[in-house]
C-alpha cells in the first residue's frame, strides 16, 4: 500500500511540476539485474517493437535486460546488463528475436561461428556486423494486405494471363518454337569464339571511347552545329551549279559557231603544250648530251692546232689533178 501511495505521489509531483518521465525506469520486480552485472553494446539497424526493460536470452536462457536504447546516424545502439557470472565471446551475435506468433520480442545472443577465447567486457559492443533486426507477424501481416488490397494480386493475375496469350496454342507451334531456342542456343555454343571476339572488339571500342572522353564531349557538342553548317554550305554550291547550268546556255551558244576553229586551234597547239609539258622529264637528258658534245667534243678540238690529214687512193698525183681542175693549182 505505501509502494502504491509512493507512486501516485511521484507521479503527482512529476505531473504538478512539469518534468517527464518514463515509467520503465521504475525498478518494477523482474525488470532489472540484481548482483553484479556488466553493461555491453548493442548496434541494430532496427529496434522497432523492442520494448523497454526487454529480456536478453543466451542459449535459452535469461542472462540480461536492456538497460536503454540511443539512436544515432547508423540506426540505433541497444545497452544491456548482462549477469557478471555469463561470459560471452567477442564473435557474439545478436538477434531481435519474437517468442510467439504475436508474442514480445526479445534480445537472443548466439554463440559465435569459431570459437575464442576472447570475452566480451564491460563497455565492449557488438558491431551492427554481427547482428540482426526482428522480422515480426506484425510486419508480414501488415505486408500481405498491402498486396491484397492495393489490387498487386490482380495484376499478378493479368500477368500471369498475359505470358499465357504471348504463348502459342498450338501444341505443334510451341515445339517449332522451343526447336528453334534449342537450335539458336546450340549455335551461340559452337560459336562462343566468335562471340568472344566481339565482346573483346566491343570493349576494346569502349575502352578507346572512355580514353578519349574529352573528344567525344567537344563532338557531341559541336557536330550538330557544324553538320547543319556543313549542310548548308552543301546546299548552297548546289544552287551555285544550277544557276551556272542557266549561264552556260548563252555560252553554248556563243561559242558553237566557231567549235571548229577552236578544235583546229587546239589541235595545233597540242603538240607543244605535249612538249612543254614533257619538258620537265626531257630537259635534264638534252642538257646532259649537250654538255657532253661541249666537253669532250667541241672544247677539245679548238684547243688545240688543227691537224687535218687528207689521203687519196691514187697519191699526191691525184690530188694535184684535182686541186687544177677547180682552179686552185696552176
Amino acid at each position: 500500500m505505501r509502494r502504491i501511495l509512493l507512486a501516485l505521489l511521484v507521479t503527482a509531483l512529476g505531473t504538478a511540476t512539469g518534468c517527464s518521465f518514463d515509467a520503465a525506469d521504475f525498478p518494477l520486480p523482474g525488470t532489472t539485474i540484481s548482483g553484479a552485472k556488466y553493461s555491453v553494446g548493442i548496434e541494430l539497424s532496427s529496434v522497432l517493437n523492442l520494448p523497454g526493460k526487454a529480456k536478453v536470452f543466451a542459449h535459452g536462457v535469461d542472462v540480461g535486460r536492456l538497460q536503454r536504447v540511443d539512436l544515432s546516424d547508423r540506426g540505433a545502439l541497444a545497452t544491456v546488463d548482462i549477469r557478471a557470472g555469463v561470459q560471452l565471446s567477442t564473435g557474439t551475435r545478436a538477434e531481435i528475436r519474437q517468442a510467439s506468433l504475436l508474442g514480445e520480442t526479445y534480445i537472443a545472443l548466439l554463440p559465435p561461428t569459431a570459437a575464442t577465447r576472447e570475452y566480451l567486457r564491460d563497455g565492449d559492443t557488438i558491431p551492427l556486423a554481427q547482428t540482426a533486426a526482428a522480422t515480426n507477424i506484425e510486419d508480414m501481416l501488415r505486408g500481405m494486405a498491402e498486396v491484397v488490397s492495393s489490387g498487386r494480386v490482380g495484376r499478378l493475375a493479368e500477368f500471369v494471363r498475359s505470358v499465357n496469350a504471348a504463348f502459342p496454342g498450338s501444341t505443334a507451334d510451341f515445339a517449332r518454337i522451343a526447336a528453334a531456342g534449342r537450335a539458336t542456343a546450340t549455335d551461340l555454343a559452337a560459336h562462343t569464339d566468335d562471340i568472344d571476339r566481339i565482346l573483346d572488339a566491343a570493349a576494346a571500342i569502349t575502352s578507346t571511347l572512355n580514353a578519349h572522353r574529352g573528344l567525344v564531349d567537344e563532338t557531341l557538342q559541336y557536330g550538330p552545329q557544324r553538320a547543319v553548317g556543313q549542310s548548308e554550305v552543301l546546299f548552297g554550291v548546289v544552287n551555285l551549279l544550277i544557276a551556272v547550268r542557266n549561264l552556260t546556255v548563252p555560252i553554248g551558244g556563243l561559242l558553237l559557231p566557231v567549235a571548229p576553229e577552236l578544235r583546229q586551234i587546239v589541235a595545233t597547239f597540242t603538240p607543244a603544250v605535249l612538249t612543254i609539258a614533257a619538258s620537265d622529264s626531257t630537259l635534264p637528258y638534252t642538257v646532259d648530251r649537250l654538255n657532253t658534245l661541249l666537253r669532250d667534243r667541241l672544247i677539245p678540238f679548238f684547243a688545240t692546232t688543227p691537224n687535218v690529214r687528207v689521203t687519196t687512193p691514187d697519191g699526191p698525183d691525184q690530188l694535184i689533178r684535182t686541186l687544177r681542175s677547180i682552179g686552185m693549182l696552176p
